[in-house]
């Protein structure tokens, strides 16, 4: 479940999207074995996560550039990830459909 706050600018230095999500996640875990832990019962978390977004249009009659610059943060939430398995950290291929979407990861 995610539910966020969103503020947009329109300012002469271009477009500013400012975005604050947070995040939940609800877990039922069923005895994963792992060979260093045992995951087991019902876990909950919510992440606060922060994005910021500035696009500056340029136009002419032959061709449209729109720079974009984009920023999302969220604290690590070590002492929940020890409680859950990591089945999010699969490699993440990075395209144009999602260099500028938010993730679900934490960090810079």
């Amino acid at each position: 479940m995610t539910s966020s706050i969103n503020n947009n600018f329109k300012t002469n230095f271009g477009n500013i999207n400012i975005d604050l999500e947070l995040i939940s996640d609800f877990y039922v875990l069923n005895e994963i074995h792992n060979p260093n832990k045992q995951y087991k019962g019902n876990k909950n978390k919510i992440l606060p996560q922060l994005n910021f977004e500035w696009k500056k249009t340029f136009a002419t009659n032959i061709f449209t550039i729109q720079p974009i610059l984009k920023y999302s943060g969220s604290p690590k939430s070590s002492d929940f990830e020890d409680k859950v398995p990591n089945e999010d950290s699969v490699p993440q291929s990075l395209s144009f459909e999602n260099i500028f979407s938010n993730n679900r990861f934490v960090g810079y």
